[in-house]
């Protein structure tokens, strides 16, 4: 083969490679980019493409009962109690972790602020104002995180799962910086 055919195949795929890592690095952004447009336009059957809600519920479950089960302590009443609390997490959030609920999550509410906040794009936009930011990282080739941060201080972090090759979907949320400010 002439080396020019040689120099030209490299350069090609050489250039096919940096392409498809550039798609790869982009697609966890686009695709909270596309959450955050389909819950702007309440487009739930968008959110339920983008986001795993049964693992999105049992990371919640979880972080919560492992919670109440640390503030249980040793004694018989508190760990009494914490057994029904967990008892009552369960279906309290399968109802409050949907789209309207992740609306809350991304406007930077925590979920105790919910009930008393504006429905999600109402009034002013904390976003816009500038109080809203999200710092985002990759944590391995299959795990991306969003933390979101109200005026600097941690609110909440989304946790994005590769899902299939280039497909990502919002899978888990971490609620440590919500449950060490309740304690």
């Amino acid at each position: 083969m002439p080396r020019s055919k040689v120099i030209l195949i490299a350069v090609l795929a050489t250039a096919v490679l940096a392409l498809g890592a550039i798609y790869f690095a982009m697609r966890p952004s686009a695709t909270m980019a596309a959450i955050h447009e389909a819950v702007a336009a309440k487009d739930y059957d968008a959110l339920n493409r983008l986001v795993d809600f049964p693992a999105l519920r049992a990371s919640v479950k979880t972080a919560l009962v492992k919670d109440l089960e640390s503030r249980a302590g040793s004694s018989s009443g508190a760990q009494l109690g914490a057994r029904l609390g967990a008892m009552i997490i369960g279906p309290t959030v399968d109802l409050v972790v949907s789209p309207l609920g992740l609306a809350f999550i991304l406007d930077g509410y925590r979920p105790e602020e919910t009930l008393a906040a504006p429905e999600p794009g109402a009034g002013t936009d904390a976003r816009q104002e500038g109080r809203i930011s999200y710092a985002e990282r990759w944590d391995s080739l299959s795990r991306y995180t969003v933390t979101i941060l109200r005026e600097g201080t941690p609110v909440s972090t989304l946790v994005l799962r590769r899902c299939g090759l280039f497909g990502w979907k919002l899978a888990e949320v971490e609620l440590a910086p919500l449950l060490e400010g309740a304690h």
